[in-house]
């Protein structure tokens, strides 16, 4: 199968669940008496987030599937993959979620949702730091040298 079509099912999967916890978060915030946050234009930098969210995890997805890695995994890959978007990035699979979760919480202005995906990014970067040190434990000179050159969180060099 395609690495594309094989991409989607998980992550779509991952975009309506992120959705739909956002969701839930703007009736939490309607019993807890939280005002809306929303807004016209917390709507569309929502959609964005959610958009460029979901676009990094296909692409990270597909990068995985032609290196022949499992997606969901909580060991190390047998591989380390380093080119394509992780050769601008060193966790897009983790940033995208961040992206769908916060951007859902945006897109619909739900305090209690953005509180939900900072709390997120908090874990995540916890699970990050162990899972680098794992990495390197793994990969040696070869991962340490990735991580030199690559951000963890962000495009800039």
């Amino acid at each position: 199968m395609r690495p594309f079509l094989r991409a989607l099912p998980f992550n779509l999967l991952l975009f309506a669940g992120c959705g739909g916890i956002a969701l839930s978060a703007v009736q939490a915030d309607a019993q807890l008496g939280l005002a809306s946050l929303a807004h016209p234009a917390g709507m569309a930098i929502g959609a964005l987030l959610v958009a460029l969210g979901l676009r990094l995890r296909l692409l990270a997805t597909i990068a995985y599937y032609q290196h022949e890695l499992v997606v969901v995994r909580l060991r190390p890959q047998q591989r380390l993959v380093t080119s394509g978007v992780f050769a601008h990035l060193r966790n897009p699979l983790l940033q995208g979620w961040w992206m769908l979760q916060a951007g859902w919480g945006v897109a619909f202005g739900t305090s209690s949702g953005l509180l939900l995906a900072l709390a997120l990014g908090i874990v995540l970067d916890f699970w990050v730091k162990w899972e680098e040190l794992t990495l390197a434990a793994k990969f040696g000179d070869e991962y340490v040298a990735y991580r030199a050159r690559t951000p963890r969180w962000g495009w800039q060099r």
